[in-house]
């Protein structure tokens, strides 16, 4: 983390300097090649120190597997296997720099980050098989099982602690992507919504231009400079120094076009980004359909009462039951740890709204006083939500074996027997209560097609530290654009937070 904190240093100051005519902002300067940040040049030395390493270990592991010195015959000549390392390194980094996998753009966000050393990985030895059998060489099956899915693995796992490191900097304000946002008021509010959900992304809005005439944009407390209209953006994005420019709504220009921003910045290092009107939909549920040679995007039904989904519902009572009794001994110590501290209940029961507004009985293990209930009232005016739960970081109530509880949320765990009943899954939106439905519009209605689950997006993406609005989006975001896929990436966040102690 060191490393990170001490090169990745803060971007420059945005200029408001942005006077230039909407006739002369067709064009970037083209004379200079664009500089990459000094972060990314960092961050890209990172990713080939890791694809080094991967392919040494890889090598290391191999020999170890085999157990002895192998020779290989190529073209007659006896070849050592340790030789194959000065050709594995340099054949697996420009495989890498080929695909653009040290290109730090918007290409290689999300799984995308994870997905080149895969499809290398896969692609190499594909070639290796087929040119040992064209080369009639005699090759170790053995070395190869191993060799490149350890590879794999490994350059996957190296990303990951990158990643992970990048975004630890990029919540302390650096390594930020400079970006400007494009449109009218409402749609520039809803996609800077989506990109500070998660401050570990490091989008950066440095300032928006708006078709009204006003000096500033406030957003969640922020006050963002309007840095002129949507046809002043080429003008303001060079004067700024930006990463991106993303375009809300391109129906605000008056003289540039969508084409006509594209051709302005080329070859100026700022990527461009479009968001098309469906930013609550993504994944699975939108797909590219040419008709009559026109690109279209194509907006499938959500898979909520689909064959998958229901079998994943399926597989999760199937899989709480082992993990009650693997958990056992966990849950009875916490039991006794309860019991002792105050002799009070050791389970919380609440009723929550589940699947098809069927209302159940959620367990937790109690985590607050046996008055908590009572005391309510004497400090819901210190609630620090701004939505229907209540939320407070030092809530008095909280006992102080609870506190643990939560901090790795142990007291979700007796949740299981929800699982197991069928009232929930592993994953799924939050199970919400009564009084909280009361102004559900039909949209928020929609988060019922699904069983609540012990885990969720909006879980993951901060929980209490979100506003409501947002926790409630992000659950119907799941629910519309819902996957296994989806569902596996939310249970290794959901580790990863649960280990880390963030589950306060």
């Amino acid at each position: 983390m060191a490393v990170f904190d001490s090169a990745l240093g803060e971007m420059a100051i945005p200029s408001d300097d942005c006077s230039v005519a909407p006739s002369e902002l067709q064009s970037l300067n083209r004379s200079q090649a664009p500089s990459r940040p000094s972060w990314q040049m960092w961050v890209a030395g990172l990713l080939v120190l890791v694809d080094v390493s991967a392919v040494l270990l890889s090598c290391l592991i191999s020999y170890l597997v085999r157990g002895k010195v192998y020779n290989f015959d190529l073209f007659g000549a006896s070849v050592p296997t340790q030789s194959l390392v000065a050709i594995a390194v340099p054949t697996w980094l420009l495989a890498h720099a080929v695909s653009g996998s040290y290109d730090l753009d918007f290409s290689n966000a999300g799984l995308n980050a994870y997905r080149a050393p895969v499809v290398v990985g896969i692609r190499s030895m594909a070639a290796v098989c087929i040119l040992s059998f064209a080369l009639q060489t005699k090759l170790s099956r053995l070395l190869v099982v191993v060799y490149f899915p350890t590879l794999i693995a490994l350059s996957v796992g190296g990303r990951f602690a990158v990643r992970r490191g990048l975004g630890a900097v990029r919540r302390r304000g650096r390594a930020q992507v400079r970006m400007i946002l494009v449109g009218d008021r409402l749609k520039v509010g809803r996609f800077a919504g989506h990109l500070y959900r998660d401050q570990a992304r490091g989008y950066e809005v440095i300032g928006v231009c708006l078709p009204e005439p006003e000096t500033h944009f406030s957003f969640r407390g922020r006050n963002i400079p309007v840095l002129g209209t949507p046809d002043d953006v080429v003008a303001a994005a060079r004067s700024a120094d930006v990463g991106a420019v993303a375009v809300a709504d391109s129906g605000q220009f008056e003289q540039l076009t969508l084409q006509r921003l594209a051709w302005a910045l080329e070859r100026s290092g700022i990527d461009l980004l479009v968001a098309p009107d469906v930013a609550d939909m993504a994944g699975p549920r939108i797909r590219v359909a040419p008709v009559t040679g026109l690109p279209l995007l194509h907006i499938t039904e959500p898979r909520v009462d689909g064959l998958t989904r229901r079998l994943t519902s399926h597989l999760s009572q199937v899989a709480a039951v082992p993990l009650l009794v693997a958990l056992s001994p966990v849950l009875l110590i916490v039991a006794l740890a309860i019991k002792v501290a105050d002799g009070g209940p050791v389970f919380y029961r609440q009723e929550r709204i589940g699947y098809r507004r069927q209302p159940f009985h959620i367990l937790k293990f109690r985590t607050m006083s046996t008055d908590a209930d009572r005391r309510l009232p004497q400090i819901i005016h210190l609630n620090e939500h701004d939505g229907a739960l209540f939320k407070m970081k030092n809530d008095p109530r909280i006992t102080p074996v609870g506190r643990w509880l939560r901090k790795f949320s142990i007291d979700e765990l007796p949740q299981l027997i929800n699982v197991a009943r069928g009232d929930m899954v592993f994953v799924g939106p939050r199970p919400v209560l009564e009084r909280e439905t009361t102004n559900f519009g039909e949209a928020e209605h929609r988060r019922f097609k699904m069983k609540p689950g012990i885990t969720g997006l909006w879980q993951v993406s901060g929980r209490s530290s979100i506003p409501w609005e947002e926790a409630v989006k992000l659950d119907l975001y799941y629910v519309e654009n819902w996957s296994p896929l989806l569902d596996v990436l939310i249970l290794v966040r959901t580790l990863w937070v649960v280990l880390a102690g963030g589950g306060m």
